[in-house]
């Protein structure tokens, strides 16, 4: 298999600028709309580690994969142990997955990166929360490939086979000690990763389940 960070910075490469604007702009607008039902609280920004993975319908998944996530926050107060928290976040995700028929066995090796807008409700017992919410994420660079033991070639899934949208639901726990908050999460989409009708065949739905660990720090 080729070099996780050879298969990352490729995709990486990728990246549009244009597209980081828009969505920087989309998290101001949601922020400046959001705040309208409420104050503005704080501004941060976040990174921590995400351990990817599949759900697949036909396969199973051998290994988890680790990518990171990186961006910005917002809390925007609505009651005084109520807020809501928009984030825009540059996250890498993906798996390795194992399918077996009778005659081989084909790896499929998958990077995807993304930028993501989480929204969260969140519900403070101070210095503990507990959120909850949704999450729309945008395809900005991949590197996917499937590997048949019989053969033994690689074959690159295009683009053009790999939903350029995620959309799904998130949840997690925080602890917050002044301008730090330490958190945990689970997130899964709901829209099927691989559209090629062959690979569907062969895999049935796929969709993206991630758990992250990330550290916040308060700016406001």
């Amino acid at each position: 298999m080729k070099n996780v960070k050879e298969a990352f910075f490729k995709a990486i490469r990728r990246f549009n600028n244009n597209t980081f604007v828009r969505f920087l702009l989309i998290f101001v607008l949601i922020s400046y709309s959001i705040s309208a039902f409420g104050q503005l609280k704080n501004m941060g920004v976040k990174g921590g580690p995400t351990f990817n993975s599949f759900i697949i319908e036909k396969g199973s998944n051998k290994y988890s994969r680790v990518g990171f996530q990186l961006g910005l926050l917002a809390q925007i107060e609505v009651t005084d142990c109520i807020y809501l928290q928009p984030e825009l976040l540059f996250i890498t995700k993906g798996t390795e997955a194992k399918i077996d028929n009778r005659i081989t066995t084909n790896t499929y090796e998958i990077f995807l990166n993304y930028l993501s807008v989480p929204i969260s409700f969140c519900y403070t017992l101070k210095p503990l929360h507990i959120r909850g919410g949704a999450y729309f994420s945008y395809l900005v660079g991949s590197q996917a490939e499937r590997y048949n033991e019989i053969t033994n070639a690689f074959q690159n899934i295009s683009r053009d086979n790999l939903s350029t949208t995620d959309i799904g639901y998130t949840f997690g726990i925080g602890y917050q000690y002044k301008n730090i908050i330490i958190s945990g999460g689970y997130s899964q989409g709901l829209t099927k990763i691989i559209t090629a009708e062959a690979s569907q065949e062969r895999l049935g739905a796929t969709h993206n389940k991630t758990w992250d660990v990330s550290i916040a720090f308060l700016l406001i």
